[in-house]
């Protein structure tokens, strides 16, 4: 599938130059270094990279959610076009209402075991009862608005294709699988319809039957509504069914920036290239799988150079030397790569 973006429109998301640092041991030491990733309307950008690559923290800084541990040093995040970044906590907010919806990875974590489905999302129309003014909710009474906000309840419930929305609606979170548990978030994500929804590992602690089902309803989504998705996962096999384009990340760099089909076709990082030879075949060997040796190293002691080159088959002088420079090589296609540095190829 492809974005509907069109020449010259304003970027979704925009993140230039976006370094962060996380306070441990008493010092702070760089998590994200100069991480430049740009989303357009209706486009679907997957992140990737195993554990630890930065993938969520880039999500929470372009949501404004970093923890009390990191602060942003150097960048840019602009959400169509409006800077994120030195905004108060009351002007995120707003913003967030407005252009950005997050959906977590654990929907038992962010669903409030002591109210309804219905009660909890009913609660989007009380603090912003703006949302109802379409359907003439200024020129009913109280008890009027609360009827109309219960219709919009079970409307977004069925927007999900959760089965008999009305009874669900009066269920408390642990009546309900985690699959469901994860449509509810999506449709309180969706009530405002944001310029950017987020989804942080939303599939990972589902069985893969559920899992198909919720990547098939985000598809939908996508298709009906024009929604434009960050998709931060780990699984190159979602990154195809879902995005347009895809950002490899490691050891909180992207190394590599292309649409999808280039990448799947021919990964220029060897970081790149190895997530995906690690990905089982179905008409490959059965019985080996090719991994990654090593690990990302810590971010409090990280190797000089290339952070990947100690796990890299193709290392180098260059890569013990020095942090390599992003490459343009093609529309919308970079690496960050010694390789492909001074003419190589």
């Amino acid at each position: 599938m492809s974005g509907v973006a069109q020449p010259g429109e304003t970027a979704t998301l925009e993140v230039e130059g976006l370094s962060v640092e996380l306070g441990i041991g008493g010092r702070w030491v760089r998590a994200l270094n100069d991480v430049n990733l740009t989303v357009r309307p209706g486009e679907a950008l997957g992140l990737v990279g195993e554990s630890g690559s930065g993938k969520s923290l880039t999500a929470l800084a372009v949501a404004g959610l970093l923890p009390d541990n990191a602060r942003v040093v150097a960048g840019s995040i602009r959400l169509r076009g409006e800077e994120v970044l030195g905004r108060s906590e009351a002007q995120l907010n707003r913003l967030r209402g407005r252009s950005l919806a997050f959906i977590f990875q654990n929907p038992t974590s962010y669903l409030n075991p002591l109210l309804t489905i219905g009660a909890q999302i009913a609660e989007v129309f009380e603090v912003r009862p703006e949302l109802l003014l379409a359907e003439g909710g200024d020129r009913l009474g109280r008890g009027a608005r609360r009827e109309l906000a219960w219709r919009k309840v079970v409307e977004h419930l069925r927007l999900v294709h959760i089965p008999d929305p009305a009874r669900v609606a009066r269920q408390y979170p642990f009546e309900l699988s985690g699959g469901m548990q994860q449509r509810v978030v999506i449709a309180m994500a969706l009530i405002r319809r944001p310029s950017l929804v987020i989804a942080d590992e939303i599939t990972t602690a589902l069985d893969v039957t559920v899992q198909a089902q919720i990547l098939s309803l985000l598809a939908e989504l996508r298709a009906s509504l024009g929604m434009t998705l960050l998709l931060i996962t780990h699984d190159m096999g979602i990154v195809a069914q879902l995005a347009d384009r895809v950002a490899v990340m490691y050891s909180g760099s992207v190394v590599e920036a292309s649409d999808v089909m280039s990448l799947f076709a021919e990964a220029r990082h060897p970081y790149a290239r190895a997530l995906l030879e690690a990905v089982p075949q179905i008409d490959g060997d059965a019985t080996t799988l090719r991994a990654i040796p090593g690990g990302i190293p810590a971010i409090t002691n990280p190797p000089p150079g290339c952070r990947f080159h100690l796990r890299c088959a193709r290392v180098f002088e260059p890569c013990v030397l020095a942090v390599p420079t992003p490459v343009t090589l093609g529309e919308r296609h970079s690496v960050a790569c010694h390789l492909y540095g001074e003419g190589r190829v």
